[in-house]
């Protein structure tokens, strides 16, 4: 069954996914570039801020799983795939 590529496309994204270190470091330690992360799924949503993207999705009840909201200033690359 082909996906409703109307309502939700199928989309590429590459976004800078930011971390965290949680313990006490020295800042001189701390020299690591946040990682750019490639996704590829559902584009859901999209607001002024944000799009949310969706790994999974049932048409028959409109439904979505492993969803991301990934901000849009971290997002580098948005492709449409076809």
């Amino acid at each position: 069954m082909k996906a409703d590529s109307d309502k939700y496309p199928m989309v590429y994204m590459q976004w800078v996914d930011p971390w965290s270190l949680d313990d006490w470091t020295q800042v001189k330690d701390i020299d690591q570039e946040a990682p750019l992360i490639c996704s590829i799924g559902f584009l859901i949503k999209e607001t002024k801020h944000s799009y949310a993207l969706a790994l999974n999705f049932n048409p028959e009840e409109d439904e979505v799983s492993c969803t991301m909201i990934i901000p849009r200033n971290a997002v580098k690359v948005l492709e449409y795939v076809e």
